[in-house]
């Protein structure tokens, strides 16, 4: 019998969204794989539907791509059409192989300049995990050339368990940033009230989409 806290929700595009989900949102729960693919998919399909030129990859994909050997990482990036993206978002998280993990953090790259920015709600804490992802995701772009990756500043969190928030804070504000200004040079910091509010809105998307779905039925 399935247990009431993991009662779906709804389904959108290929996330699933639990009542589990939602408990974590309205707490101060660890976002997990399931919300900050949700937001991944949104950005894609609603606020940047028309701005081809980007990629947004979820925390699944991610996490093969950052542990696969590089002979397979055209598996996961052809049928995404990665070589025509312009600016690619990629969710990092410190877990090995095995299930886990304990942060968050945003690599992007920039095919026009084959850089690669990270960045991370502590400092630092995910440069490793973020580097091996680069180097594979690289290889795919330019196997002949060293990997640049440049750690950007960013708000730093203050709390032990906001690095998820941070993580879709800093997507959707240089996302904005890129499609305006076409780089990734000069993007201010998130604020801070954004961070606060983020669980609440996300509820809120979510009940949105839940009405969406329901009228489309």
């Amino acid at each position: 019998m399935t247990r009431k806290e993991d009662v779906v929700v709804f389904s959108y595009y290929d996330c699933i969204i639990r009542e589990s989900d939602l408990k974590i949102l309205q707490s101060n729960g660890w976002l997990n794989d399931a919300i900050i693919s949700f937001y991944f998919v949104y950005l894609e399909q609603e606020l940047f539907r028309n701005h081809n030129e980007l990629l947004f990859i979820g925390p699944e994909v991610t996490q093969c791509l950052k542990e696969s050997p590089s002979s397979e990482i055209p598996i996961f990036l052809d049928p995404l059409e990665a070589q025509h993206k312009d600016f690619i978002f990629m969710a990092v998280n410190d877990s090995g192989k095995s299930a886990g993990g304990s942060h968050w953090s945003l690599l992007v790259y920039n095919r026009l300049e084959n850089k690669f920015y990270h960045l991370d709600s502590s400092s630092h804490t995910n440069y490793q995990p973020a580097l091996k992802l680069a180097r594979n995701v690289g290889n795919y772009f330019s196997p002949s050339s060293e990997v640049n990756l440049e750690e950007m500043t960013s708000l730093q969190q203050d709390n032990s368990y906001d690095c998820g928030i941070y993580l879709i804070c800093n997507l959707e504000n240089l996302a904005h940033h890129v499609t305006t200004h076409g780089h990734l040079e000069q993007v201010p910091f998130i604020k801070k009230d954004i961070v606060v509010n983020m669980r609440n809105e996300l509820l809120e998307i979510i009940s949105e989409q839940v009405e969406k779905s329901k009228n489309q039925d």
